[in-house]
Protein backbone atom coordinates (compact mmCIF):
# COMPACT_ATOMS: atom_id res chain seq x y z
CA UNK A 1 0.00 0.00 0.00
CA UNK A 2 1.52 3.39 -0.94
CA UNK A 3 2.18 6.13 1.58
CA UNK A 4 -0.43 8.89 1.47
CA UNK A 5 2.14 11.71 1.54
CA UNK A 6 4.79 10.64 -0.95
CA UNK A 7 3.23 7.61 -2.68
CA UNK A 8 6.28 5.44 -1.87
CA UNK A 9 5.44 1.79 -1.26
CA UNK A 10 5.07 1.18 2.43
CA UNK A 11 6.32 -1.94 4.21
CA UNK A 12 3.13 -2.20 6.21
CA UNK A 13 -0.04 -3.50 4.67
CA UNK A 14 -2.53 -1.22 6.34
CA UNK A 15 -1.95 1.63 8.78
CA UNK A 16 -4.88 3.62 10.15
CA UNK A 17 -4.17 7.26 9.24
CA UNK A 18 -5.91 8.65 12.33
CA UNK A 19 -3.43 7.05 14.73
CA UNK A 20 -0.27 7.03 12.60
CA UNK A 21 1.49 9.89 10.79
CA UNK A 22 1.27 9.85 7.01
CA UNK A 23 5.01 10.08 6.46
CA UNK A 24 7.17 8.27 8.94
CA UNK A 25 10.96 8.25 9.19
CA UNK A 26 10.66 4.62 10.28
CA UNK A 27 9.76 3.80 6.66
CA UNK A 28 12.41 5.99 5.02
CA UNK A 29 10.12 8.94 4.37
CA UNK A 30 11.16 12.57 4.78
CA UNK A 31 9.21 14.38 7.43
CA UNK A 32 10.19 17.98 6.73
CA UNK A 33 13.36 19.73 7.68
CA UNK A 34 13.84 21.00 4.14
CA UNK A 35 13.40 24.67 3.33
CA UNK A 36 11.52 25.44 6.56
CA UNK A 37 14.30 24.04 8.71
CA UNK A 38 16.95 25.93 6.74
CA UNK A 39 15.00 29.18 7.22
CA UNK A 40 14.71 28.53 10.95
CA UNK A 41 18.46 27.93 11.18
CA UNK A 42 19.13 31.10 9.20
CA UNK A 43 16.87 33.18 11.46
CA UNK A 44 18.49 31.72 14.56
CA UNK A 45 21.97 32.40 13.19
CA UNK A 46 21.08 35.99 12.32
CA UNK A 47 19.56 36.53 15.77
CA UNK A 48 22.70 35.15 17.44
CA UNK A 49 24.98 37.32 15.32
CA UNK A 50 22.91 40.42 16.08
CA UNK A 51 22.89 39.61 19.79
CA UNK A 52 26.63 38.96 19.82
CA UNK A 53 27.24 42.24 18.00
CA UNK A 54 25.24 44.21 20.56
CA UNK A 55 26.62 42.33 23.56
CA UNK A 56 29.70 44.55 23.76
CA UNK A 57 27.72 47.81 23.52
CA UNK A 58 26.93 49.87 26.57
CA UNK A 59 23.64 51.79 26.56
CA UNK A 60 25.51 55.07 25.81
CA UNK A 61 27.24 53.56 22.77
CA UNK A 62 24.00 52.07 21.55
CA UNK A 63 22.17 55.41 21.70
CA UNK A 64 25.09 57.12 19.93
CA UNK A 65 24.87 54.61 17.13
CA UNK A 66 21.10 55.03 16.88
CA UNK A 67 21.33 58.83 16.87
CA UNK A 68 24.07 58.68 14.22
CA UNK A 69 21.89 56.43 12.08
CA UNK A 70 18.94 58.76 12.46
CA UNK A 71 20.98 61.88 11.73
CA UNK A 72 22.47 60.42 8.54
CA UNK A 73 19.93 61.39 5.94
CA UNK A 74 20.44 60.77 2.26
CA UNK A 75 21.88 64.28 1.88
CA UNK A 76 25.16 63.09 3.42
CA UNK A 77 25.35 60.20 0.99
CA UNK A 78 24.54 62.53 -1.92
CA UNK A 79 26.88 65.35 -0.86
CA UNK A 80 30.14 63.51 -1.49
CA UNK A 81 28.87 61.19 -4.19
CA UNK A 82 29.98 61.81 -7.74
CA UNK A 83 27.21 62.05 -10.30
CA UNK A 84 26.49 58.85 -12.16
CA UNK A 85 28.25 58.90 -15.54
CA UNK A 86 26.10 58.90 -18.64
CA UNK A 87 26.52 55.62 -20.50
CA UNK A 88 26.01 54.88 -24.16
CA UNK A 89 23.66 52.13 -25.28
CA UNK A 90 26.61 49.86 -26.02
CA UNK A 91 27.99 50.38 -22.52
CA UNK A 92 24.60 49.75 -20.88
CA UNK A 93 24.19 46.56 -22.89
CA UNK A 94 27.71 45.42 -21.98
CA UNK A 95 27.14 46.08 -18.24
CA UNK A 96 23.57 44.90 -17.77
CA UNK A 97 22.58 42.63 -20.67
CA UNK A 98 25.59 40.95 -22.27
CA UNK A 99 26.12 38.44 -19.45
CA UNK A 100 22.91 36.70 -20.52
CA UNK A 101 22.19 38.03 -24.02
CA UNK A 102 25.50 38.07 -25.91
CA UNK A 103 26.08 35.62 -28.75
CA UNK A 104 26.78 32.01 -27.84
CA UNK A 105 25.16 29.08 -26.05
CA UNK A 106 27.03 29.89 -22.83
CA UNK A 107 24.77 32.94 -22.37
CA UNK A 108 21.52 31.77 -20.82
CA UNK A 109 19.24 34.43 -22.32
CA UNK A 110 20.47 33.82 -25.87
CA UNK A 111 20.33 30.06 -25.35
CA UNK A 112 16.73 30.20 -24.09
CA UNK A 113 15.62 32.49 -26.93
CA UNK A 114 17.22 30.15 -29.49
CA UNK A 115 15.46 27.14 -27.93
CA UNK A 116 12.04 28.73 -27.59
CA UNK A 117 11.83 31.13 -30.55
CA UNK A 118 14.56 30.06 -32.98
CA UNK A 119 18.17 30.93 -33.79
CA UNK A 120 17.24 34.18 -35.57
CA UNK A 121 15.83 35.55 -32.27
CA UNK A 122 18.72 34.46 -30.03
CA UNK A 123 21.11 37.44 -30.09
CA UNK A 124 19.41 40.71 -29.16
CA UNK A 125 22.02 42.90 -30.84
CA UNK A 126 21.30 41.22 -34.20
CA UNK A 127 17.50 41.42 -34.06
CA UNK A 128 15.52 43.87 -36.17
CA UNK A 129 12.05 43.17 -34.76
CA UNK A 130 12.44 44.86 -31.35
CA UNK A 131 10.52 48.02 -30.54
CA UNK A 132 11.50 50.56 -27.89
CA UNK A 133 8.26 50.00 -25.96
CA UNK A 134 8.77 46.23 -25.89
CA UNK A 135 12.38 46.55 -24.71
CA UNK A 136 11.37 49.03 -21.99
CA UNK A 137 8.53 46.75 -20.80
CA UNK A 138 10.66 43.60 -20.67
CA UNK A 139 13.62 45.33 -19.02
CA UNK A 140 11.48 46.96 -16.31
CA UNK A 141 9.21 43.99 -15.49
CA UNK A 142 11.26 40.99 -16.60
CA UNK A 143 9.97 37.99 -18.52
CA UNK A 144 10.12 34.27 -17.69
CA UNK A 145 13.32 33.80 -15.65
CA UNK A 146 14.75 37.22 -16.55
CA UNK A 147 14.46 39.63 -13.62
CA UNK A 148 13.17 43.15 -14.01
CA UNK A 149 15.58 46.07 -13.64
CA UNK A 150 14.56 49.05 -11.52
CA UNK A 151 15.26 52.70 -12.30
CA UNK A 152 18.18 52.46 -9.91
CA UNK A 153 19.73 49.61 -11.92
CA UNK A 154 19.08 51.24 -15.30
CA UNK A 155 18.16 54.93 -15.23
CA UNK A 156 15.74 56.47 -17.72
CA UNK A 157 18.66 58.02 -19.62
CA UNK A 158 20.37 54.64 -19.80
CA UNK A 159 17.09 53.00 -20.86
CA UNK A 160 16.74 55.47 -23.71
CA UNK A 161 20.33 54.83 -24.80
CA UNK A 162 19.75 51.06 -24.60
CA UNK A 163 16.55 51.16 -26.65
CA UNK A 164 18.25 53.40 -29.25
CA UNK A 165 21.08 50.88 -29.44
CA UNK A 166 18.86 47.79 -29.79
CA UNK A 167 16.11 49.17 -32.04
CA UNK A 168 17.18 48.79 -35.65
CA UNK A 169 15.46 50.62 -38.45
CA UNK A 170 15.51 48.89 -41.81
Amino acid sequence: MPCGACMKPSRMRSIPTASWPRASPAFGHRTGGGKTMRLRRLHLTLALVATAGLAGCTPEEETEVKSAEISTPTSIALEGAAPRPTLTGTEVFARQCANCHAAGDDHTGSFQLARSRGEEYAVLEERTDLSADYIRQVVRTGINTMPGFSKVDITEQEMSALTDYLVKTE
